[in-house]
Parts: C-alpha cells; sequence; structure tokens
C-alpha cells in the first residue's frame, strides 16, 4: 500500500468530485474550509515563479468526506422540515 501523499491539480480535484474544472476553481477551491494550496517555485525561462497549486490528496477527501456528511445531514433535516410543513398545509387545508 503506497502510503506517500500525491498533489493534485484542479482537474483531479474536479474528477474526484464529480464537478467542472471551471466550477472546481471558482467555487469549491475558495471556500473558506477547504484545504490551502500548496506551491512550489519553479524556474521558467531563467525567472522563479510559483507553481500553479496543488493540493494534498488526503486533505482532499477528509473535506470531501466532511463536507458530504454536513451536506447529507442539511439535506435529511431540509427534507424532514419540508414534510412538517407540507402535514401543516394538509392540515390548515382540511378546515
Amino acid at each position: 500500500m503506497n502510503t506517500e501523499n500525491q498533489l493534485w491539480s484542479i482537474k483531479r480535484i474536479a474528477d474526484f468530485l464529480d464537478l467542472s474544472v471551471n466550477y472546481t476553481r471558482n467555487v469549491i477551491v475558495k471556500q473558506a474550509n477547504f484545504p490551502e494550496p500548496r506551491f512550489s517555485i519553479i524556474e521558467v525561462n531563467g525567472k522563479k515563479q510559483k507553481s500553479k497549486p496543488r493540493w494534498i490528496d488526503t486533505e482532499i477527501s477528509e473535506w470531501a468526506i466532511f463536507h458530504l456528511r454536513v451536506e447529507l445531514v442539511f439535506l435529511n433535516h431540509s427534507a424532514h422540515k419540508n414534510r412538517e410543513n407540507k402535514q401543516k398545509t394538509r392540515i390548515l387545508s382540511s378546515f
């Protein structure tokens, strides 16, 4: 089993989350609770500059698990509230 972390690009994260690259770049990675990117210093044409951002795979996996769990709880809560509201509507409309 390989225990070394991998660095993921925006495209790899988008594939993992089954989202578009554009949405991942413009929405997902900009969320306050999303893991911080890592940068390397690279040399291009004799000039040093930052690389494109990369994220540690395990941090993304953990974020996704937590994020999906919170989203499921929210959706379950919303569905429960919707059922309650529908029941209230049925009761009120029967008068």
